[in-house]
Order: C-alpha cells, then structure tokens, then sequence
C-alpha cells in the first residue's frame, strides 16, 4: 500500500520539478526594481487633503501613470505600506497587494483605484505612507514610489465616543461616592453634636413611706411632732 503512494509522490515531485520556474508565480519586491525613466507617475488621496487617515476605515488612492516611452507597459500590482516616521525599515504594517494586469500604450494615461484600510489598533500618530507601482514593459521588471509622505492616523470616532462615555460615567461614580461619605460624615457629626439625656449625680430617693415622711418634717402632720404634743 505505501510503494504506489510513494511512486506517485515521486512522479509528483519530478513532474513540478520539471515545470519552467517562470510560472511559478513570485512576489517582487518593491526595493528590488529600479523606475523607468519614460513613466510618469502620480497618487492622490480624493477628498482628503490634509493626509488624515482613520484608524479602522477604508482609504481611497488614486494611482496616476503616464507612458512617455514607445513600448506598452504592462502594470503588473500596486501596493501600499505603513512605517514609522523615524525610520522608513521600520515597519508597522504592509497592505494587500493589489493585482493589476493592465496595459499601457505609448503616450497614453491610466487611471487606477487602489484601497486598503489601517489596522484599528493603531496609536494615533504620525506615520509614513509608502504607495508603490510594479510594471514591465516586456523586456524588464520596475517599480516606482509614487506616494512617499507623513499622514496622521487618527482614533475612530467611535472608539473617541466608548472613551468619553466611560470618562463620564467614571466621574458620575466618583462624584456618588464623594456624595455618599459626605452623607455619612454629616450624619455622624449632626448625632454627636445632639443634647443627650443628662443623668442626676445623686442618687435616686427612697419611694415608699421614707419619702412621704421626708418632705412634711416640721408640719403639723409630722407624726414627731405630734409625739411631742
């Protein structure tokens, strides 16, 4: 059972083996290719003009290419990339890249929309934007930087909104309890500061006859006075 899944395996490998390493399809690199000197190139980002990105939402790039030169081009992908602004090697993130296949002629311009959207989780901060064009005119491969400058990422709006609202209600919780032990403190202050019920140092008088006799000492209803009679 395993020497004809194994023959198969080796006629599989020998087959892919023996294929042209031209269809096997590669990603190029946008820092491996030089620009053509006939190409013309221009990016612009419709409707927003003061390079402000939203963290979390789509954005539009228009790709402008001009071919000065007397061969058609081929533009084979498009691609865009996010790094920080001290240092173009750092990267923070690369966008997909965008197949193209579109033809050229001498003298012509071309159009192209092109889109990709900032991960949501970005700090909101400077950053430079990388827009790049790969194209061949048949016989080589180039690449053009077409957008290379600083844009703001900003926080989305509602991410802004989740934050107010939990600064508000984090202050209406600190200003109940505030309230709450002001209460208690105003409470305990207003009991220690009440007349308390005073209690006689003396002590209690005897109830009974003792007392009766007590208060008619030297009346005429004294019974010692009436023994002295």
């Amino acid at each position: 059972m395993r020497l004809p899944l194994l023959i198969a395996s080796l006629f599989l490998v020998s087959v892919l083996a023996a294929e042209p390493a031209a269809e096997v399809p590669k990603k190029m690199q946008l820092v491996d290719l030089v620009a053509a000197p006939f190409v013309r190139t221009a990016c612009s980002l419709p409707g927003n003009e003061q390079r402000e990105l939203v963290a979390g939402e789509e954005v539009q790039v228009v790709v402008g290419v001009r071919n000065s030169g007397e061969r058609p081009l081929t533009l084979t992908s498009v691609q865009a990339s996010l790094h920080h602004p001290l240092g173009f090697k750092y990267h923070v993130q690369n966008y997909t890249w965008q197949k193209l296949d579109l033809a050229v002629a001498p003298s012509e311009e071309l159009s192209i929309p092109y889109s990709f959207t900032p991960d949501v989780m970005l700090e909101s901060r400077a950053y430079t934007l990388f827009v790049g064009l790969i194209y061949n005119d048949g016989e080589s491969n180039f690449s053009s930087p077409i957008f290379n400058a600083t844009v703001a990422i900003l926080e989305p709006a509602s991410l802004l909104d989740g934050q107010g609202l939990f600064f508000y209600l984090t202050g209406l919780a600190v200003v109940a309890l505030l309230g709450f032990f002001g209460f208690k403190m105003f409470t305990k202050l207003q009991k220690g500061s009440a007349p308390g019920v005073r209690t006689s140092a003396t002590p209690a008088k005897k109830s009974g006859k003792a007392e009766t006799n007590e208060w008619l000492v030297g009346t005429s209803v004294d019974p010692a006075y009436r023994r002295r009679r």
